[in-house]
């Protein structure tokens, strides 16, 4: 799981990340109860919560309006991300 949040000092260009696809492995453990509870997201699938958006096929995550500036006080949870490298 990835949390990003921006503040409202300054905005910046977008960011994108990217993991290699692997087929599904067993669920992902269920978050800490202290955690919000996420949306049920399909087995194999990357799901977010927020603005940002699942790209290229469902291997990339993007911050909102990438690449242009992301907004002020914005944020996103990017979850079920395959235990991989991660390209950003």
């Amino acid at each position: 799981t990835m949390t990003w949040v921006s503040d409202g000092s300054e905005t910046f260009p977008g960011w994108k990340v990217c993991w290699a696809a692997q087929p599904p492995s067993l669920p992902p453990p269920l978050p800490p109860p202290s955690l919000p509870p996420l949306a049920p997201c399909p087995l194999g699938d990357v799901c977010t919560t927020g603005p940002c958006l699942i790209t290229d096929g469902g291997s990339c995550a993007t911050s909102p309006d990438f690449p242009n500036d992301y907004p002020n006080l914005e944020g996103c949870t990017i979850y079920n991300v395959p235990p991989v490298g991660l390209d950003v």
